[in-house]
């Protein structure tokens, strides 16, 4: 039984299902640090750009959707504004995870079913007087 689900999991991990988990894994993980980069660049180019205190904190909660608070130092702003970004980058991340985990079981129960096909589909065989598969 294990041997010739592991004869089908090559089969399985080839099939336009299995390419189009592929594909989704890749955008997901792809898409994740695209948008990490991007928006610490945002941030660091607001933080660049402005130089008084009130302008940079409009600026920082328009793109952030929160004002930082005033007076903070452009070391600091990068670092809360990296705590304030966090909980969208866990979210990614778990979305991420469970497109991969997703794929990996569709590629699995594609195995399992093909294997199962196959032990349908297999002649029976006689043996001692009694008919098995």
């Amino acid at each position: 039984m294990f041997p010739d689900f592991l004869s089908h999991l090559g089969e399985a991990a080839t099939s336009p299902l299995a390419f189009v988990s592929y594909v989704v894994v890749i955008l997901s993980w792809t898409f994740l640090a695209w948008k990490r980069m991007h928006s610490l660049s945002q941030i660091r180019e607001v933080i660049g750009k402005y130089e008084s205190d009130d302008a940079r904190i409009k600026a920082l909660g328009k793109l952030l959707g929160n004002e930082p608070p005033k007076g903070m130092h452009q070391k600091d702003l990068l670092a809360w504004s990296k705590q304030q970004t966090a909980g969208q980058t866990k979210v990614l991340i778990t979305v991420s995870y469970l497109f991969t985990l997703l794929a990996l079981v569709s590629v699995f129960a594609l195995a399992k079913y093909k294997s199962d096909l196959a032990e349908e589909r297999r002649p029976p065989v006689l043996v001692d007087s009694e008919v098995q598969r």
